[in-house]
């Protein structure tokens, strides 16, 4: 069937009614309506009437309209018309019977109605626009009645609902010089936000969004592990190998379900392995999201992987705990150990829902904790990533030691202590936790003022010897000049120059050879006075 007709909308109106509505009874068939100014058309199939098959398109407002709607009864496709252009599509199935053997109506409908038992908010005196304003603002509601209070002092109660007609046919009742309007669909009757996830009408281009509780935020995964009893350590759908474990055990989960998690015990034999290769199921390769549920224990020690892609002893994407940072970072799939990291939120103090990202299109990358949007920075758009190697969840299997850069030895303290001892060393950038064996056992804490990054050949395996770098040292770039002594973890670009005498700048890049000109690098106004010069360890006066 196809229905065209023109329409001349009256906005004074009032913004809902049938333009052309097939009736039986008290249920609706196929019409054509003005829901909230809008065109819209709604298909019953197999004279059920309640089906879901509808468009909606197309301001009315602002004069004539040629409007139509069509059904294709051998290929199942519905579409929506103005001005001679399609304007909307969606297929309904084929051959269905419609619901076009009631009478038809053209106008408004002929009975006072309200929406009884499910009004979230009563407001007084504001006319039928304005309450339906304030419907659309309120992101549960998804109908509303107008009653006119007769009598003296007449007055009009705008009530706000949290459901439509369609689920509560026995809750809408005649009520005289009452006007129930309803969104002529809600999505949200259809039950389609699952795990008692709220669903709120009218939000994105599918009429409704889903407002998820705890640990259900990802719609249609690649890949999911629930890793739980029920499942171990099997993908929901199977679309990848199960990961290999080695020396975990099952544990209570975030909402402390029996069995709802697996349990690392920070050695190097506890760990998941899950198999992947070039081009499998793990291989997102372009735009990607992580997110999984972490809880972490602080005696355990400070750093760790959480998700870690690793191609013959080469670190892609991953996501690590770093001296108890939740730390995120995006590696190229040639493994240039670019600086694209993010790092924040304390992984300490129960369960945490954490979760990074990168947007192929935008270049951005970002990092997300209890969902909320905590960091982000830009990285190269159109970037392939190193997803393409095994991925292991639990600590690294080889135990490293970084030579030839210590600049402090401390002994007897433990591996927190010595973390400490870096950070409060300006020149440090990375230790070795050494444990000694036989009788009288103790550990070794080495300072070091360079990492792994810029000195592979110097990280060596050694038992019992745990190497922290941090994930990159600016330092390692040579950025201050004229033999300046650059220090990592300062400013907020991760780094400062401690300029030689004679040199001053960002970098220690320009020649301070005047009081002016050293002035005006700081960006300080250069005015006559007396001003003190060090020259050789002497220090004396000059005026100017």
């Amino acid at each position: 069937m196809t229905i065209l007709c023109w329409v001349y909308y009256d906005e004074k109106g009032g913004p809902d009614g049938p333009i052309f509505n097939y009736y039986t009874g008290d249920r609706y068939g196929v019409h054509l309506w003005v829901v909230n100014r809008l065109f819209y058309a709604y298909f019953n199939h197999d004279r059920a009437y309640d089906s879901r098959t509808l468009l909606h398109h197309t301001s009315l407002a602002g004069g004539w309209k040629f409007i139509g709607a069509s059904y294709d009864n051998e290929t199942g496709e519905i579409k929506l018309w103005a001005e001679g252009a399609l304007k909307q599509t969606r297929n309904m199935g084929a051959n269905k019977q419609l619901g076009t053997q009631g009478s038809v109506r053209m106008g408004v409908r002929k009975d006072d109605e309200s929406l009884k038992n499910h009004v979230i908010r009563t407001i007084e005196n504001v006319n039928d626009d304005f309450c339906h304003a304030l419907c659309f603002m309120e992101y549960n509601c998804v109908s509303f009645n107008v009653k006119v209070t007769g009598g003296p002092g007449t007055s009009t109660i705008c009530e706000l609902n949290n459901s439509t007609h369609h689920a509560n046919l026995g809750d809408l009742q005649t009520l005289q010089n009452s006007i129930y309007h309803g969104v002529t669909e809600n999505p949200c009757d259809k039950s389609l936000c699952q795990h008692s996830s709220t669903c709120q009408a009218g939000f994105t281009d599918k009429g409704y969004r889903c407002l998820c509780g705890s640990g259900f935020c990802v719609p249609q995964p690649v890949i999911l592990f629930p890793l739980n009893a029920e499942y171990q350590t099997r993908d929901i759908k199977n679309r990848t190998a199960p990961g290999i474990p080695s020396g975990v055990s099952l544990a209570p989960g975030p909402n402390g379900e029996k069995d709802g998690s697996y349990e690392f015990f920070g050695n190097a034999n506890s760990f998941i392995e899950f198999p992947n290769s070039p081009g499998g199921a793990l291989d997102v390769r372009y735009s990607m999201t992580i997110l999984c549920w972490v809880y972490y224990d602080e005696k355990r020690g400070p750093r760790g992987p959480i998700f870690e892609y690793n191609t013959g002893g080469k670190y892609g994407v991953y996501l690590w705990v770093l001296n108890r940072l939740f730390l995120a970072k995006l590696i190229d799939r040639a493994f240039s150990y670019s600086r694209h990291y993010l790092r924040h939120t304390s992984l300490a103090r129960g369960w945490k829902f954490v979760g990074a990202s990168y947007d192929n299109e935008t270049g951005e990358i970002k990092l997300w904790a209890d969902g909320a949007f905590k960091r982000t920075r830009k990285m190269n758009a159109g970037v392939e990533l190193a997803t393409q190697g095994n991925v292991r969840m639990g600590v690294r299997k080889n135990d490293h030691r970084l030579k030839n850069h210590v600049i402090r030895t401390i002994e007897n303290i433990n591996e927190d202590f010595c973390g400490a001892m870096c950070f409060m060393e300006y020149n440090c950038v990375s230790f070795n936790v050494k444990v000694t064996s036989g009788p009288g056992t103790s550990t070794i804490c080495e300072l070091n003022n360079c990492t792994h990054h810029a000195n592979l050949g110097d990280l060596q395996k050694l038992e019992n010897s745990i190497y922290h770098g941090i994930t990159e040292n600016p330092c390692d770039e040579s950025l201050c000049q004229h033999s300046s002594t650059c220090q990592a973890g300062f400013t907020d670009k991760g780094y400062r120059c401690l300029c030689g005498s004679g040199f001053c700048g960002e970098h220690c890049e320009t020649a301070g050879n005047s009081c002016k000109k050293i002035k005006a690098i700081l960006g300080e106004e250069a005015i006559n006075g007396i001003y003190f010069l060090i020259q050789d360890g002497v220090k004396f006066e000059v005026s100017w």
